[in-house]
């Protein structure tokens, strides 16, 4: 799988997720081919969703932005020994009947997954939420349609090209974080997924999937803008999708991020 680089009209169509969704919104379905290629001329595409809006068109100075990837970093990653599942239906029936923790009690479903086994890009969040909870599937949420958009911008496609986890496995009651307690008990499920799917790059969503893979206590942000190791697997740090709708100023950055993994993808 390797991103169209020559094609610049859909990469900026795609990362209209970046824009304000109420702006989205106002979007004129019946918008002529000349409001597209002022788009495309744009230099954000936040800036182009208003170009739309205003119905402008003389067209921005055209401005490629272009990814400055940072020098690699291999991070050293401790080894945490854990049973290992061989194949993929020992570990199903292992999460789905596990009782390791207290989230157990109040579970509607164990939350494992989404997407291909096979893929070559994995995505990992932190725990499910009430729609995951209730449907047994990872991002499903709102949270969940705004990972879906990053994921096509990145032209991915979710059924093929991905596989969608969490560290945590249930959900925290009132969505709150998974405590320590919770995601060593949860670790040696994930761990198991990485071993079976075999990806080639890894992307972490939050701090708790980050800090669970290279087993530190660093902030995301200083963890961002970097190529991580684990395993011989490339893996970058971004936000997740749900602090991304809290503050939709940060989708530039996480975009960033997005664009880093691209590139270390086809190197």
């Amino acid at each position: 799988m390797s991103v169209k680089q020559n094609d610049p009209f859909t990469l900026l169509y795609n990362q209209l997720w970046l824009a304000d969704e109420q702006k989205l919104a106002q979007l004129n379905p019946q918008a002529n081919l000349h409001d597209w290629h002022t788009i495309l001329q744009s230099s954000t595409p936040a800036a182009a969703v208003n170009i739309l809006l205003e119905n402008n068109s003389t067209s921005k100075a055209a401005r490629k932005v272009t990814p400055v990837p940072p020098a690699v970093v291999a991070t050293p990653t401790k080894v945490v020994s854990s049973a290992v599942c061989t194949n993929w239906s020992d570990l199903v029936t292992q999460a789905s009947n596990c009782r390791n923790c207290n989230l157990a009690a109040s579970r509607k479903h164990v939350v494992i997954e989404r997407g291909n086994r096979t893929a070559p890009w994995m995505f990992i969040g932190e725990a499910p939420g009430a729609n995951e909870d209730i449907q047994g599937l990872p991002f499903v949420g709102a949270a969940g349609e705004l990972l879906d958009k990053m994921i096509h911008a990145m032209q991915l496609n979710t059924e093929r090209d991905v596989y969608i986890c969490n560290v945590v496995k249930c959900r925290p009651p009132s969505n709150r974080n998974p405590d320590i307690s919770e995601i060593e008990a949860c670790k040696n499920y994930l761990l198991n997924q990485i071993r079976l799917v075999k990806p080639r790059m890894i992307v972490t969503l939050g701090r708790f999937a980050i800090q669970t893979i290279l087993n530190t206590q660093e902030a995301v942000g200083k963890l961002r803008g970097q190529i991580h190791r684990y395993n011989d697997i490339n893996v970058v740090a971004t936000f997740h999708p749900s602090y991304l709708l809290r503050n939709p100023a940060a989708k530039k950055d996480a975009w960033r991020d997005l664009q880093l993994a691209m590139k270390a993808f086809t190197q």
